[in-house]
């Protein structure tokens, strides 16, 4: 990893280093992988840290609101008069009704089209839409919850931890699927790097094809990360309750064009090596 980390800006630009990874080194790429991962995580964690702020805003204010909650025997009570809702300026995010009426699922179903209500907790069930069309239940005679208590501190101090720690351990679980599906992509990569060395005189074995897939998605993954964050950095601060500025989606065939590139130059300065060797 380290000798990858010593030539991170090489695959940009020099014929000499891609000559010594296919001739030379060994393995199949595997630090050129973590580096293309970890720039990708740090892609999403930059819009994502412009996110955070006012959503942390936003559910802090949210637990300060939420009452006392109750459930004994797959029935939900409350400490508050009921309905109670909970609003983030002029929209019902949450509404807690444990009247009978609330009971029938027609009732619940018009009242969050209606009134555009996040989630609609009553005695019996916790009901919020999916989709546009589709309607998710949970009934907490369903999930185990018989008896439970949450009163409002425990709602700050829950919510308080899931701030503090969610994002780092969604950040990590990301990251370990990009690790994932970048070694994959550069398995499948390694086909092609197979296929195109065959219009070159000299032509590396799967892991040296590995090595070059690896490296070659170095320039691609920097640049267009590079790119996104600027944008991202540029844009206006989110504010509680507005959704995250909208990721830079560059064209997959873009990035697979200027990798191949690189792909071509690797193998050309391969055979350059050779010749004058």
């Amino acid at each position: 990893m380290q000798r990858e980390i010593a030539n991170f800006f090489k695959p940009f630009y020099s014929a000499p280093f891609y000559a010594d990874l296919l001739q030379n080194w060994k393995g199949i790429g595997i630090g050129f992988i973590l580096l293309v991962a970890f720039i990708d995580v740090i892609a999403l964690a930059i819009p994502l840290g412009k996110f955070m702020p006012g959503f942390s805003e936003l559910m802090t204010k949210t637990a300060t609101q939420l009452p006392k909650v109750t459930i004994k025997d797959g029935i939900l009570s409350i400490d508050q008069p009921s309905p109670y809702v909970i609003k983030q300026g002029e929209v019902k995010s949450i509404v807690f009704d444990t009247s009978d009426a609330a009971k029938d699922m027609d009732v619940v179903t018009k009242a969050l089209e209606k009134d555009h209500i996040g989630i609609y907790v009553t005695s019996e069930f916790m009901a919020y839409k999916k989709t546009d069309s589709a309607l998710e239940i949970q009934r907490f005679d369903k999930q185990g919850l018989k008896d439970i208590v949450i009163d409002h501190d425990r709602w700050v101090s829950t919510i308080a931890l899931i701030l503090k720690w969610g994002v780092v351990v969604i950040v990590m679980l990301i990251g370990m699927m990009f690790i994932v599906g970048i070694f994959f992509t550069t398995f499948i990569k390694a086909f092609i790097v197979k296929l195109v060395a065959l219009f070159f005189n000299n032509k590396p074995d799967f892991s040296g094809n590995m090595r070059l897939a690896a490296a070659a998605a170095l320039p691609p993954a920097f640049v267009f990360t590079a790119y996104g964050i600027m944008h991202s950095l540029t844009a206006a601060p989110v504010l509680a309750g507005e959704a995250p500025p909208p990721t830079v989606e560059i064209p997959y065939f873009m990035s697979f064009v200027i990798w191949l590139g690189f792909v071509l130059f690797g193998l050309w300065s391969n055979d350059q090596a050779s010749k004058a060797g």
